[in-house]
């Protein structure tokens, strides 16, 4: 059997179950069909039907609560819940009527019940998921030389330090930083002067550790700015990746030690203008984004009161349920 384009589109969202789906020119079909060209943009209609119909996994990808491995994980989830109900045989139009008159009380029981749980299991696999995401950093020791760095004892790194040819010496606070890491440090020699050949040894390694781990973060550590065609590609990939010109740089690393409201917000300003045109557009999603930010260890008021302290300051303008920017 040789599937459409539709039918092709519906099994790669795991949706290939609902007729909607697989014909063209429906609400369903309309929203895959923009996420194969890459536009998330939803209109208000949509958002309607995707929660109407209770594909919760696939509003929270299309508002970019989610990178598409984790969408997977959770649509496979309501796809299975939905693959439960029984088919039952043609009725005639009066009789199915009747049946549905019947059995509306209980089917609006049973969605209640089906939502809340996929809610619970959502919610669940979101936090566990972004909790135990791993933070991997590629430090181009050619290009930059930290002294040192603290990094958080209770979230997951993994530093891997890519040394020159011509580099011999390294300082004894830079060696301490990376034994405290134990297994999770590693020294890369580069063999050979040849021009960008520290390069090729990030990006090998770096597509390799992606290959084991594609929901980590990935963090490159130069100036080089040469990396930055090799990142745009990978971010049009839904790959978590950015390159700082010092470690110090990195988001996790500045909430680590920011105490004060004001420095919260410093920090995440600076965040949002390196995310460009890619800021969460709803309450919602940066909220989200903001406790990833900080490791995921703020209270729902924590949260409510930076959002509301960045509307003071006028960085953002809130109508409803959308974030304007007002950053530069």
């Amino acid at each position: 059997m040789v599937l459409n384009k539709y039918e092709k589109i519906a099994k790669k969202y795991l949706v290939e179950d609902l007729q909607p789906a697989t014909c063209p020119s429906t609400t369903l079909s309309n929203i895959l069909n923009n996420l194969e060209l890459k536009d998330k943009a939803i209109s208000n209609r949509a958002v309607e039907y995707l929660k109407q119909h209770e594909l919760l996994a696939l509003y929270s990808y299309v508002s970019n609560e989610c990178s598409f491995t984790e969408y997977l994980s959770t649509a496979k989830l309501e796809q299975k819940n939905r693959c439960k109900t029984v088919e039952k045989k043609p009725l005639k139009e009066h009789q199915k009527q009747a049946k549905l008159q019947e059995e509306t009380p209980r089917l609006r029981t049973y969605k209640n019940i089906t939502k809340a749980k996929q809610e619970g299991e959502l919610k669940i696999m979101d936090n566990t998921e972004k909790r135990v995401r791993k933070n991997y950093i590629f430090i181009d020791y050619e290009n930059v030389q930290p002294l040192s760095f603290d990094l958080p004892k209770d979230y997951p790194f993994k530093v891997i330090l890519f040394v020159g040819a011509n580099q011999t010496k390294i300082p004894i606070e830079l060696v301490t930083s990376m034994q405290e890491l134990g297994a999770n440090a590693e020294y890369v020699r580069i063999e050979g002067n040849g021009k960008n050949a520290l390069d090729f040894h990030v990006t090998f390694y770096l597509g390799r550790l992606f290959e084991k781990d594609p929901s980590g973060y990935f963090h490159i550590i130069s100036k080089d700015s040469g990396f930055d065609v090799l990142i745009k590609h990978l971010r049009d990939k839904k790959v978590l990746i950015q390159r700082y010109s010092q470690i110090g740089d990195i988001p996790a690393l500045k909430t680590s030690t920011s105490k004060s409201l004001d420095e919260k917000i410093q920090v995440i300003v600076g965040y949002l203008i390196k995310r460009g045109n890619a800021k969460p557009r709803k309450v919602e999603t940066l909220s989200n984004t903001i406790n990833s930010l900080f490791l995921r260890a703020l209270s729902k008021e924590e949260l409510e009161e930076l959002i509301n302290k960045l509307a003071q300051k006028k960085l953002i303008i809130i109508e409803e349920t959308k974030v304007h920017y007002k950053l530069s």
